[in-house]
């Protein structure tokens, strides 16, 4: 029996087997040295030969789109769209991008006889135009003067991103409503590449059995608002889950108990859904700047840079824009601060920066964290500097 495996034929192989047939028809020559000629690709003035090029030439081109087609069927080799068809046979659409989450802080002026109901769905708007909506209702209950409520970006991917103290209108309420976010968003990530998305459909027959590692991983590449998770199975003894998450919100927690119920829990599971522990990071390092001359810096120039090593530091461990407009995620649940790593990402924000001395900061702290916990860079710490050799700048003097 034949096999049946697919093999792509190139142009050269095509016309050498239409001469070769051609040749053995007595439709070319009588030259018994003829099929040399072609192999050392000596000129053969042939029409018959000049048409079995064309020919050959037009079957590689259809050869190569039956290639396509062919590979267009394996996971491994599909692209695009092709992708998105094999994923909906498998019932696993590629994950779209998602929304960002932030809590927000209304708050009156002074207590009132009377509860303030803070509307689902109400928005929320940046300066720039970023909306964000109240996933649930709030209430400022009477007596009181704040109420902290959860909220979705409008938009979905990136650019919903949004950092502290920056969503401060909310045309739909009265006047004496302030409203605004103390921390920065999380979660959201773009709609699935091809890699990430090969990787969900290589286990797509897992994904779809309740209680599988594979269930709870489709569930959340769908999942908004969220930077990262942890599943920690038997945690507590057989048939036990722990899910740790980042941010840890109550109505995150309580949205995320009810989906993964409907869609992925097993009935015999026992799941604890439990937010990350914050640690707080102190960081002390030294930098030295490349300047192609020896100056000393004045009072301005040593506070832009110490601002900008500040900044940087709090966007590889917190996550945020760079300085370039992208987002970086930040650290995950989990991960260590490893100060090389760290200085990369610094040098990527600063370039004029030479090197970075960490000795401080790996002598006075433990880098290492645990599975539950992830960093935050805490600039209420008294002891956290960043200095910069203020009198002479090390660099290239060349």
């Amino acid at each position: 029996m034949k096999t049946t495996n697919y093999k792509q034929k190139d142009y050269e192989t095509i016309f050498t087997e239409l001469l070769t047939d051609g040749y053995i028809e007595g439709l070319l020559s009588t030259d018994e040295h003829f099929l040399e000629y072609v192999k050392n690709r000596q000129d053969i003035e042939n029409n018959f030969a000049l048409m079995m090029s064309i020919y050959a030439l037009k079957d590689s081109k259809e050869y190569e789109e039956m290639t396509n087609i062919y590979l267009s069927n394996d996971v491994d080799y599909a692209v695009n769209r092709d992708l998105d068809i094999l994923g909906s046979k498998c019932n696993t659409p590629r994950p779209q991008a998602t929304k960002s989450s932030v809590e927000l802080l209304f708050t009156i002026d002074s207590p009132t006889s009377y509860d303030i109901t803070i509307p689902q769905n109400t928005l929320v708007y940046t300066d720039d135009g970023i909306g964000y909506a109240t996933a649930t209702d709030g209430v400022i209950i009477r007596g009181e003067t704040s109420t902290n409520v959860g909220a979705l970006s409008v938009l979905n991917g990136g650019n919903s991103r949004v950092e502290p103290y920056t969503l401060n209108t909310a045309p739909e309420l009265s006047n004496n409503i302030a409203v605004t976010n103390p921390k920065g968003s999380s979660g959201s990530h773009e709609t699935y590449k091809d890699k990430e998305y090969r990787e969900l459909l290589r286990n797509w027959t897992y994904a779809h059995i309740r209680g599988t590692k594979e269930a709870y991983e489709e569930f959340f590449a769908n999942y908004d608002g969220l930077d990262d998770y942890r599943l920690i199975p038997k945690w507590d003894g057989t048939g036990t889950l722990k899910i740790i998450i980042d941010p840890s919100n109550d109505w995150i927690k309580n949205d995320l108990y009810t989906k993964l119920q409907e869609r992925t829990f097993l009935l015999i599971e026992d799941v604890l859904i439990t937010g990350a522990v914050e640690r707080p990071l102190d960081v002390d390092c030294t930098i030295n700047v490349d300047i192609d001359q020896v100056i000393k810096y004045s009072d301005v120039d040593y506070a832009n840079i110490k601002e900008l090593v500040e900044r940087a530091i709090k966007v590889y461990v917190d996550g945020g824009y760079r300085r370039d407009g992208t987002y970086h995620k930040g650290l995950g649940i989990g991960q260590d601060f490893i100060p090389f790593k760290a200085g990369i990402f610094i040098n990527e924000e600063i370039p004029q920066i030479m090197s970075i001395d960490w000795k401080d900061t790996l002598r006075r702290i433990d880098n290492t964290i645990n599975y539950d916990e992830f960093y935050e860079y805490d600039s209420s710490i008294p002891t956290k500097n960043v200095t910069v050799e203020d009198y002479m700048i090390k660099g290239d003097y060349g």
